[in-house]
């Protein structure tokens, strides 16, 4: 590209020697050269490129100076006529990038293949979504439950260890009929675990816009928007400011929390706790192996018990419950 970009600079120069032999002198004939290896490399050999043009339309100038009407003006026109030049190969080539990613993308998402989450889920990318699904061995397996999403974020296609802990906890625990609520619920992976595994209503929370509106798009894909909702905000915006009174008056059945360590003690203090009935169960992730001891400490400061703690690839989840009074 670089040697064809050289030619195409030698032939815009023939033309620039050729019209200012008539007075015609301008430098817009460099643009092709110069746009050309912005899009065929990057902005960097597109820059040497134009500052090779810039040099020949300069000695150009230079030498038919006595034939134009106004040297000087010419020459300030084709300075900034280059320096503008400078900052579109910028972009022209953030824009092929762009482009690019997004073509790249677009195709890595269509060949993701389906991948078992938990003993029982299946997540399938949308593009995917009713082709016949083969097992271990080959042969398509009715024993599974799919989930389709549309996959982008490694915690929206359930590929993190959290996400991994959450599910085989839900398993667990998870009674069909409860009503669950998922904190930090990003694009609504555990949240449509939930509802596969059984749960009567999961209301899913996160202070992401662009979450929230994953979330329920992945919620309509399953057919299970009826099950699913999902609110913009905090714990405290979705529960405590702006919820309505039953929520509160009503505790979930499940209330699984997969955050940062330092949300969930905060989360835990404002009473996350509360959103469990007697016998609920509150499921915790996005715990480092080494913070663990810290949501033991905020969980017993609020009269939890941990139950059941698993670990994978230096993440921890844990699921408690109220401690018996004796």
């Amino acid at each position: 590209q670089f040697v064809i970009a050289l030619l195409l600079v030698a032939l815009m120069a023939a033309l620039d020697y050729a019209l200012s032999l008539r007075q015609v002198a301008l430098p817009v004939y460099y643009l092709l050269p110069i746009v050309f290896m912005a899009w065929a490399t990057d902005w960097r050999l597109a820059a040497i490129i134009g500052a090779v043009a810039a040099l020949v339309n300069f000695a150009i100038d230079w030498q038919l100076a006595g034939l134009l009407v106004n040297p000087a003006v010419v020459q300030v026109v084709s300075l900034v006529f280059f320096a503008m030049m400078l900052f579109f190969v910028r972009v022209g080539s953030t824009l092929r990038f762009m482009a690019q990613f997004y073509a790249n993308s677009r195709q890595w998402r269509s060949q993701l293949p389906p991948s078992r989450l938990g003993q029982h889920m299946l997540v399938v990318p949308a593009s995917q979504a009713g082709a016949p699904v083969p097992d271990a061995d080959g042969v398509p397996g009715p024993d599974y439950i799919p989930i389709v999403v549309e996959p982008g974020r490694a915690f929206g296609t359930g590929s993190h260890p959290t996400t991994r802990l959450c599910v085989g906890l839900l398993e667990t625990y998870l009674q069909p009929g409860s009503r669950v609520f998922d904190l930090g619920s990003g694009t609504g992976i555990l949240s449509l675990v939930a509802a596969r595994l059984g749960a009567a209503s999961v209301l899913g929370a996160d202070i992401d816009p662009e979450a929230i509106r994953a979330a329920r798009a992945n919620a309509s894909l399953n057919d299970l928007s009826g099950q699913l909702e999902f609110r913009l905000g905090s714990f405290e915006d979705v529960l405590v400011a702006n919820a309505p009174t039953p929520n509160l008056q009503s505790p979930f059945d499940l209330t699984i929390a997969n955050i940062l360590t330092d949300i969930l003690l905060a989360s835990l203090k404002l009473g996350l706790s509360h959103t469990i009935t007697s016998q609920g169960v509150l499921i915790l992730s996005g715990i480092k192996t080494e913070e663990a001891e810290r949501i033991h400490a905020g969980l017993a400061a609020e009269h939890l018990e941990v139950v059941e703690q698993r670990e994978a690839e230096g993440w921890v989840a844990l699921a408690a419950r109220w401690k018996k009074r004796v």
